[in-house]
């Protein structure tokens, strides 16, 4: 009785696996164009409410010949359900502002990376306009207060005083002492 089991079983995985072959039939190759269609996940962020998450997908976009990123909202309430925010050439930075219906993130416009605000649901977006690169950036959970880092081509130690009264309307700056790396200070 094992022993037809045995065989019982042996020829149904036989017949499974000759069967699967024929079905399949023969698998296409692998291309180069395969490989550079890859759309890689950059990177994830849940909002502070524990509903919704926030995903950067880069994929190609051979019309322009560069990646381009995408950034996406699922809704966790509504798997399944996802949201196309924003698409660029290259965002980063994403954080979550304390309502969860809002983010910020920095985004190349013309080769300038700027920080972006955008709606969750609308999409809509502010900008902040700097003629200038941004490097970095810190928002307040609000989203009401953003401090960045651009490069200073112009030290302001030697600025005219009229100059000196624009930069402190515009805000403080926190400038690096020219022979000490580390020491920081305000100027303005």
């Amino acid at each position: 009785m094992a022993t037809y089991g045995r065989i019982l079983l042996s020829a149904t995985v036989l017949f499974i696996a000759a069967g699967s072959t024929v079905s399949y039939g023969k698998m296409r190759e692998v291309t180069s164009l395969d490989c550079v269609q890859v759309r890689y996940i950059e990177d994830v962020w849940m909002n502070p409410q524990g509903t919704a998450v926030a995903y950067l997908v880069k994929g190609p976009n051979f019309e322009l010949n560069r990646n381009d990123y995408q950034l996406n909202v699922r809704d966790l309430k509504r798997p399944g359900v996802d949201r196309l925010v924003l698409s660029g050439e290259g965002i980063s930075d994403v954080t979550w502002l304390s309502h969860g219906s809002r983010m910020a993130m920095l985004i190349s416009i013309h080769g300038v990376k700027t920080i972006a605000f955008a709606a969750v649901e609308s999409g809509k977006q502010d900008i902040v306009t700097e003629p200038r690169p941004i490097k970095s950036y810190s928002v307040d959970a609000g989203g009401d207060t953003v401090v960045y880092e651009v490069a200073d081509n112009a030290p302001g130690l030697n600025a005219p005083a009229e100059q000196v009264q624009d930069r402190i309307a515009a805000g403080y700056r926190v400038g690096v002492e020219e022979n000490r790396p580390y020491p920081l200070r305000l100027e303005g």
